[in-house]
């Protein structure tokens, strides 16, 4: 898996947009997408085992001699209509002791920078 935090994006806009989306016109695979719950895939080294792993993309040789196993892991159904409790405090009214960019001070400037992102 991985993180990729985008701070550009407006998620009151986002939320606004996902509302004007109705849920019965997504297909299945779209509906799967979107679930927080499912399966979570598991790869453990074992020293008694050997497998291979085919390429997904034509041309590259498949993976040989390899002692990797793959699980799956069947993740539990949860509540997935978060929510922030009432009385919470958010930005410039949030608490000194949870920063925010608007309560923190700091300088910033502009510059071409490489970004990795790591995915498990």
């Amino acid at each position: 898996e991985a993180v990729v935090l985008i701070p550009f994006i407006d998620a009151a806009v986002l939320r606004k947009a996902c509302e004007l989306v109705d849920p019965t016109k997504l297909s299945d695979a779209e509906k799967r997408r979107n679930r927080l719950n499912g399966n979570c895939t598991w790869y453990y080294y074992d020293e008694d085992f050997m497998g291979r792993l085919n390429a997904t993309l034509p041309g590259i040789p498949p993976l040989e001699n390899l002692h990797t196993r793959k699980e799956i892991l069947l993740l539990p159904d949860f509540e997935t209509n978060f929510k922030l409790c009432k009385g919470v405090l958010m930005g410039t009214e949030a608490p000194a002791h949870f920063p925010t960019l608007q309560t923190l001070e700091f300088t910033s400037q502009l510059k071409y920078a490489k970004i990795s992102i790591f995915r498990g």
